[in-house]
Order: structure tokens, then sequence, then C-alpha cells
């Protein structure tokens, strides 16, 4: 039996389909619980079920050897026919050569084996055979064969290999070495001169005697009349002027140096519109923070510790979760549904029933219609913590009362209590107006300016889940990949009570193509 999901309640222990109620606060299951989670039991506890046998019945297995048998004496006799003409003819050594020379071409039993690629930095670009695959981290299904892995970033010298893709499973850990620039000048292409010197050795004659002509001042008289002047000419000598010889000084070749170009840093909460989904995005700086949660902290689980500091760059993360309008300008006929007759299918309310791996595949979508101009992916787990704390360190950005959740999100409170019938022991004792998920932006936001962080649906995170994923964290902006098939999400719903709507707080599902009702996603733009 596979591991089952958190309690909705308390959220620390694991359900399964066989308990009537929750082991740890003893909160009784609903009976449709299980209606509306039915793919998680279907996919959790049920076994394999055995295919359908054929309706026409198997040969004896006594007429299956002998047919088997006949077969095989048919083709010895045809091959022993034709190594017999070919060493006849003199061409059986060349044959012998030339199929001893032939490559093996594996696991030909094997339909697809799977391809991981890691890198030593986030973002980096994945090329197969020389075809755009997407973005480390990289999982894909490919046929057995030999393939050319390449990774490039920008900044960042190509790693390349090659793989032979034969066993069920092979991972690539790529390291990108960053590049360096400097700047070189040559004395024939750069040359600054200093200060020359000129001197000419030119004599002229020591006297030289050039005509000048001058006009004396004339009187007009009051009646004019014709008047004759008459040309005078006098000679003005020159001092003698010696230029001496011209000396050039060698010339010197000085070292040129570039000012650094200081990139423009965004303003903290400036925003940035999507060009095709008119999606907006709000600049978050960089900064440190403790991830993870105390002991003393209600709601705490043993996977948010250990509590530790993370510093995370600065990035755009989009201002709202992604809705079904702007979902649909990838996948026109998605559909979110309902739940007991109310829609969550609206435009601005957020895309749901979108798997992990279906959130990835948008992101590089996006990224696609901007020409990767601009390149997006999901939030990794330390991210997103950072994003929705927003420099606070109370359990809630808003503080640690999760009854005031409902002027900042929508969540399992009085309405869906009232209005849907879903029975908890610890729901928010406030009024969001609202008893599913609600259009995108309709309460306040963090101090980021960010909305919907807490409460709403889940968001689908890009790291793999472990309960000592924190154990494996890096100082800087770091991302748990694992080898398991557990995958993280974030921020609690509206389906969820208060202990899930914390930003320590860490959820898991099973598989990349999990889906479900109150599970959606954000997304965050590259610098």
């Amino acid at each position: 039996m596979s591991q089952g999901v958190k309690c909705h309640n308390c959220f620390q222990s694991v359900l399964t389909p066989e308990l009537p109620h929750c082991p740890n606060c003893k909160w009784p299951i609903p009976k449709d619980f299980w209606n509306n989670h039915s793919h998680l039991e279907d996919q959790n506890f049920e076994e394999p079920r055995p295919e359908p046998s054929s309706a026409v019945p198997p040969k004896p297995v006594s007429s299956q050897k002998t047919t088997a048998s006949s077969k095989r004496k048919l083709v010895l006799i045809l091959i022993s026919t034709i190594v017999l003409v070919a060493i006849a003819s003199g061409v059986g050594i060349f044959i012998f050569l030339q199929t001893s020379d032939t490559p093996s071409t594996g696991n030909s039993n094997s339909e697809t084996v799977l391809l991981t690629v890691h890198a030593n930095v986030v973002d980096a670009e994945v090329s197969l055979n020389s075809v755009p695959s997407g973005l480390v981290p990289l999982e894909i299904e490919l046929a057995p064969g030999t393939y050319a892995v390449r990774v490039t970033k920008e900044g960042y010298g190509a790693y390349e290999t090659s793989v032979d893709l034969v066993d069920e499973e092979e991972v690539v850990e790529a390291q990108l070495t960053p590049l360096s620039t400097t700047i070189e000048t040559s004395p024939s292409s750069t040359t600054l001169l200093p200060t020359t010197t000129l001197e000419r050795a030119t004599t002229l004659p020591t006297t030289t005697s050039l005509p000048v002509t001058t006009r004396p001042p004339t009187t007009i008289p009051s009646t004019l009349t014709t008047s004759t002047l008459t040309p005078t000419t006098e000679t003005t000598a020159l001092s003698p002027t010696t230029l001496v010889p011209t000396t050039l000084v060698p010339p010197t070749t000085l070292p040129i140096s570039t000012p650094p170009q200081v990139p423009t840093v965004p303003r903290s909460g400036q925003q940035w519109i999507e060009p095709t989904t008119k999606m907006p995005f709000v600049w978050i700086p960089s900064g440190c923070f403790q991830m993870g949660s105390p002991e003393t902290e209600k709601g705490h689980s043993r996977d948010e510790e250990p509590r530790h500091r993370v510093c995370i760059d600065g990035i755009w993360v989009g201002k709202h979760e992604v809705t079904n309008a702007q979902f649909r300008r990838f996948r026109p006929s998605h559909n979110s549904r309902e739940f007991r007759d109310l829609s969550l299918n609206g435009r601005e309310q957020p895309a749901v029933y979108v798997s992990w791996q279906t959130a990835r595949d948008y992101a590089q979508w996006l990224s696609r219609q901007n020409n990767k101009q601009y390149r997006f992916r999901l939030l990794t787990e330390a991210e997103w913590e950072y994003a929705c704390r927003a420099g606070t360190t109370t359990s809630r950005f808003w503080g640690e009362d999760p009854n005031q959740a409902c002027r900042y999100a929508s969540v399992m409170d009085t309405t869906t209590q009232t209005d849907l019938g879903l029975q908890r022991s610890s729901i928010h004792q406030c009024n969001d107006r609202r008893p599913v998920s609600s259009a995108v932006g309709q309460y306040q936001p963090n101090p980021f300016g960010l909305h919907d962080m807490l409460g709403n649906v889940w968001e689908w995170v890009e790291d793999r889940y472990s309960e000592n994923a924190y154990s494996n964290h890096s100082p800087k902006n770091p991302m748990y990949r694992g080898n398991n098939s557990l995958y993280s999400s974030r921020g609690g719903s509206w389906y969820f009570a208060t202990n899930a709507v914390r930003c320590a707080q860490r959820h898991f599902q099973q598989g990349p193509t999990h889906q479900d009702l109150d599970i959606g996603f954000r997304l965050v733009r590259l610098p």
C-alpha cells in the first residue's frame, strides 16, 4: 500500500481509506472525502488490476512447442544455406567482419528510458541532438539509443556529453563554468601618442621684400569730382624664421580600462506586464531570511526543520496565481471543473486540475512566446517562502492570528462550513465571502505586493519533496532535486483549515501528473 494523504484537519497524520478517523486529532473522515479525492485512492491504494483475459483460448503448450521447434529448424536451414553460398563466393569473411563491427543498440525490449539532466546552475537550457528540450532540472522519456546532450546558459561555458539510454533511467550531472571577460589591446590597433615635438629645418633668406599696396586717406569733398590716386609701394622686412628638424617620439601603448557596466536594478514593488497573457509580475529584492518554523509555532511539522538561514537573489514573481483565462492561452480546452455545483472555472479564478509537469510546460511555452528574451519557471520552495514572508517573521505575513485570514485570503472559514457542510475542528473563525476559490487579487496583498500567497489554491514549486530536504539546503538559492516521486506545493487553500495556511507549511503530492481541485501555480520571471 502506497503513502497516503495528510489529514485535512490537523495536517499531521497520513490518512488511508480504511481509517474511520484521523489517528492524531480524531477528526472523522467525511463520507464523501474519498469521492472528492478518488484519484488519490485509485493511485495510492489500489493494487494494479490484471488485464482481462483474451477471448481466444491459448494454444496447447505442446502445439506451441512443436510450432516453435519447426520454425527454429527452418531458420537454421536457411542460415546454413546462406553461409555456404557466401563462403563459396568469397564473401563470407566480409559479411562476418561487417557484422562484428555493427554497434549494439542496447536493450531493445525497453520502450522508453527516463533521462534526467541536472546542472550546478538553475535555468540552464538542455538540447538533445541539437533540439532544444527544456530547462534544468529536466526529466524526459526517450526511446533507447545514443543522444548528444548539450547544456548551456548565458555567461557560462557549454557542457556537452553523449549518453547511451539502455536501462530504465539515466542521470546527467552538468557542471557549467563561468566565463571570464578580459580586454586586450595591441600596439597595432590602439596607440595613444604623448606630447609630440615638431621641428622644421627650413631657412628663408635673411631679407625678403614683399610688395605691399596701400591707399592713403581720402577726403570726400562736398562736390564729387574725379580724382586720381597715385599708388605707392612700400616694403616690409620680415624677420628670418628658423624651423628645426622634426623629432617623432616612438608610440607608446597605454592600457585601456573599461568602466564596469552597472545593471539597472528594479526598485522593490516595481511591476512588469507580460505581453502575451498580460500577467503582472512584481520585483522582489534580494535578501536573507530564516526558512522553516520553530517547534513552538502552532501547526509546526517535522518537515519544517531545521530552521536555517537562506539568501535569495532578486526575482520577478507573479503578482497572482495563473488564472483560467491565462492558462487557456496555452490550452484553450482546459476545464477547472466545479465543486458541489460551485464553479472553479471562472476566467479570473486560479487554474486548477493542473499537474506539476503541465505547469512547467506552461512556463516553457510562455518563454517561447517571448522569444526567450524572458524566461519563466515555477518558484523554488525557498523563493516561495521568502516571497510569502515578505520580510516578516510570524507564521503568517499578517501575524499569528489565523482568524484574520479572511482579509487576506480565501480559506476554510464559516462560509465554507455553512455553504458546503465541510466540518473541520480548526476552521478560520471569519467570513471571506467565498465558499470555494476566489478570483485572484480580491484580498489584501502581503508587504511585497503579492496577492493570495496564502489560501485560495496550493501552488506547485520546482522542488521534489523530502521530509529531510532542509538538511541538504545550500545557504544561497537552494533547491532540493531528489530522486523520489513526491512533488512539493505551498500556501494552503480554500479547502484547508488553519494549520495548513502558514508560510512554513509544506505539502506534497504523488507523481508529476497528479491533479486536484485546489492545486494551481504561479510563475517567476528570470531577471
